[in-house]
């Protein structure tokens, strides 16, 4: 999931370079499309996993949850 999501946000961060360049109005655009894009990949990805493992589906949402902590807090501690 996590490697889904960053290329994804990846490719709109590249996409918006070449196309919007300054133009924060397209930038914006492109940062909304995006974030809708990595809820729907998230939300397809669980329900990917979850009917994969599904003796393991509580491992995979509690990787997630523990991944999401780590991350908020590794930003949260950086100056």
């Amino acid at each position: 999931m996590a490697i889904a999501n960053t290329l994804l946000q990846r490719w709109h961060l590249l996409a918006a370079g070449k196309f919007a360049k300054a133009d924060a109005g397209m930038n914006l655009g492109r940062a909304y499309r995006c974030i809708a894009q990595r809820w729907a990949l998230t939300i397809v990805l669980f329900a990917i996993g979850f009917s994969m493992l599904r003796d393991s589906s509580l491992m995979l949402l509690v990787g997630f949850i523990v991944a999401q902590v780590v991350a908020l807090f590794g930003n949260y501690n950086r100056t």
